[in-house]
């Protein structure tokens, strides 16, 4: 191994790539082979089964030829005269010769209906036999129809032998059943004339799957049942093939085929050596090509690998003079890949040196870019701050000690795209306000640089602007305040002294005087509100406020508010009503304060209602409230105006004239909050009417009655 190759330990060098790449060359190849072998095998194998059960078949119809062939003679010899006429004698003669002629028999009989053997072959004519009546073929016989037994055992001499029974009919009239015993050996001479190959195995059994014939050691079997797996599926199907064991024998392909006239079924069986041995022997040969093959293509691979290995190794220490930006040289190589490597690791070296000039002036004119922004650039690794321009050490207040000290610290970096503002405190405890916007510099986040903005003289700007902007509205609205009072004041003075004057110069009629004073009067109490408004808003403002808390019974200043503002609403033509109260209701306050809620509520409705209009006084209570609502059908309220009506000298759109200051519904708003209150507007806008709703707590029921004591 080459000693550029130290370093890579636990790594395979290039020789054993080559050798595994051989393997994985030859491998698919053997396991395509032993595919093919094995699907040749199973071919092979159902081949064999084919011509098995084919051969089975064969054997079935020879078998059942000579029975059959037995059948239609003894259906022949029914028909004899001699036994129309009951020559009995006669009768025994003539099947002696047919016995003498015939293999396959060993004995003839002649029974009566019921089953008594008249004459056998085997015994003298006259010599009394046994009875065979509770035979299961006699009973098939005695119904007419011929009958094949299965294996039994004669009565007379006890020998195994296979019974062909047809009946003998005169006019219909079952007269005898005339009888054939088969000799067992003669069914497997049947197996035998078919050229069985010796190392086969070849069977017949019977409805019960008892051997009938067996063609190897017929003695010993005849007479057995089937072996259980085979006799199983054989009961299970009529014809078929498999891998079975036997009595005498390994495991063998057996093939079955069962006869339909006779129910017997004749077994075909083959050693496994004969369907199994070319396969394995194809599988030996593949194996020992594999081994061959794997074993020299190996070896060469590891001849060539080594050549190769040395390029390779020189082709490392070059890479590695490129990383340690050295020099390269690489040597030449028999192989062309490694030769053009090692001619592009030559360029690449001379792209590296001269890229790496030109990111040194980079980064020399980006440092010189930074150094002069008046930005505020960090940059920092993790939690750690790497550099730092000089615009960011002065607008936080710290030297380039204290950064090599590691006595500056900075916030975590803020979310990429989103600047954000804050203060940072300085060494010396002052607060400077700054802009920062932070970004990641790599994928993994860890590198990252923060570009800060110090916003001192901005927001010193922006205060400034802003004290002038409230020093400027502050005298405007003084101005329109002094503006609008003088004219509210004015206003009714002129009318108070016009009066006058008229009155003491005497220009006035007798019928005029008391219109005359009326209108001094009137105009007074509007000057004497309007004063009383503007020392209530300045106690308001002031916190000199002073409420004197009693129980009251808001139904009565309710009442005492509508009663004084009827004239108003009737001059108007406004119609005032109030809604019956099913109960008292109490609260905690000062009567006077609460009076001046509803007037200014009752008094803003008539002001804003057209004549023709209606408006509802109406009282509630629950648990803990008592609810004042003032309904009206007035001009409404615009939705935009709902959020400012209780403020301070402002007027709904819509009055024809400026009538007050605009207090009274501030000065509600106030006197309702201070008794522990709320108040609020509703109007579905312009043309809809308002209501407004005053919820007071309700006086407890102990205080309540303490004051009734009193």
């Amino acid at each position: 191994m080459p000693k550029s190759f130290a370093r890579t330990r636990g790594k395979l060098v290039l020789g054993h790539h080559l050798v595994l790449l051989v393997a994985i060359a030859i491998v698919p190849l053997l396991a395509f082979a032993g595919w093919i072998i094995h699907d040749i095998g199973r071919e092979h194998r159902s081949r064999v089964e084919y011509g098995l059960r084919t051969t089975a078949r064969a054997l079935a119809i020879a078998v059942e030829r000579e029975i059959l062939a037995t059948q239609r003679t003894l259906e022949v010899l029914a028909t004899s005269e001699l036994l129309r006429h009951d020559d009995l004698p006669a009768f025994h003669a003539e099947a002696l010769r047919m016995i003498r002629v015939n293999d396959m028999w060993y004995v003839v009989g002649l029974t009566d209906p019921r089953g008594q053997i008249l004459l056998s072959t085997l015994r003298p004519f006259g010599t009394a036999l046994p009875d065979i009546g509770d035979r299961d073929y006699f009973r098939k016989v005695a119904s007419g129809r011929p009958s094949v037994s299965d294996l039994i055992s004669g009565r007379t001499t006890g020998t195994k032998n296979i019974t062909v029974a047809v009946p003998v009919t005169h006019d219909g009239v079952l007269r005898y059943v005339l009888f054939v015993g088969l000799n067992v050996e003669a069914i497997g001479r049947i197996l035998n004339a078919e050229n069985i190959p010796g190392d086969w195995i070849s069977g017949v059994a019977d409805t019960h799957q008892i051997l009938i014939a067996w063609n190897r050691d017929p003695e010993r079997f005849i007479g057995r049942e089937l072996i259980s797996p085979l006799a199983r599926a054989v009961r299970a199907a009529p014809e078929g093939a498999g891998r079975f064991p036997v009595y005498d024998s390994p495991d063998v392909y057996s093939a079955w085929y069962r006869l339909p006239s006779l129910g017997w079924t004749v077994t075909l069986g083959a050693p496994i050596t004969f369907v199994e041995a070319p396969l394995q022997r194809s599988l030996w040969r593949i194996t020992m090509v594999g081994v061959v093959l794997a074993a020299g293509g190996g070896a060469i691979a590891l001849v060539w690998g080594r050549r190769i290995s040395a390029s390779m190794g020189a082709l490392v220490s070059t890479a590695g003079s490129l990383g340690r930006g050295e020099p390269v040289t690489c040597p030449s190589s028999p192989v062309a890949e490694v030769e053009a490597v090692g001619h592009a690791i030559r360029v690449a070296g001379a792209t590296i040196a001269e890229r790496t000039e030109e990111l040194i002036a980079s980064q020399r004119r980006l440092k010189r870019l930074v150094d002069s922004s008046l930005i505020g650039i960090l940059v920092g690794e993790g939690d750690r701050i790497v550099d730092v321009n000089d615009a960011l050490l002065r607008t936080i207040g710290v030297t380039r000690a204290d950064l090599r000290d590691g006595r500056v610290n900075w916030p975590a970096v803020a979310p990429l795209g989103q600047p954000y503002e804050t203060e940072y405190v300085r060494p010396d405890g002052t607060r400077v306000p700054v802009l920062v916007g932070s970004v990641f510099l790599d994928e993994a986040r860890r590198e990252w640089a923060s570009f800060v903005l110090d916003l001192a003289e901005r927001k010193r700007a922006e205060i400034e602007r802003q004290r002038r902007a409230e020093a400027e509205a502050a005298g405007r609205a003084k101005d329109e305040f002094l503006a609008m009072v003088s004219h509210e004041l004015r206003t009714p003075f002129g009318a108070v002294l016009s009066s006058v004057h008229a009155l003491r110069t005497g220009r006035v009629k007798r019928e005029d005087i008391a219109p005359a004073l009326e209108r001094i009067e009137r105009n007074t109490r509007l000057q004497a509100r309007l004063i009383d408004d503007l020392l209530d808003l300045s106690r308001i403002v002031a916190g000199k406020l002073r409420l004197r808390r009693e129980r009251v019974l808001l139904e009565c200043v309710v009442s005492d508010a509508v009663a004084s503002l009827q004239h108003s609403a009737d001059v108007k033509g406004v119609a005032l009503h109030t809604s019956p109260s099913v109960s008292t209701h109490h609260v905690l306050g000062d009567s006077e304060r609460l009076q001046q809620i509803a007037l200014n509520l009752i008094e803003n409705a008539i002001k804003f209602t057209p004549s023709g209009g209606h408006i509802m006084v109406s009282l509630a209570h629950d648990a803990s409230r008592t609810v004042l609502s003032v309904r009206d059908t007035g001009r409404g309220i615009e939705p935009e105006l709902l959020s400012h009506v209780f403020d301070r000298f402002h007027q709904g759109s819509g009055v024809g004239h400026r009538d007050g200051l605009g207090l009274g519904l501030a000065i509600v708003r106030h006197l309702v909050e201070a008794h522990g209150g709320t108040v609020r507007a509703e109007s579905p806008g312009r043309g809809g009417g308002a209501v407004f709703t005053v919820a007071l707590p309700s006086a407890p029921i102990e205080l309540a009655a303490s004051s009734i004591s009193i």
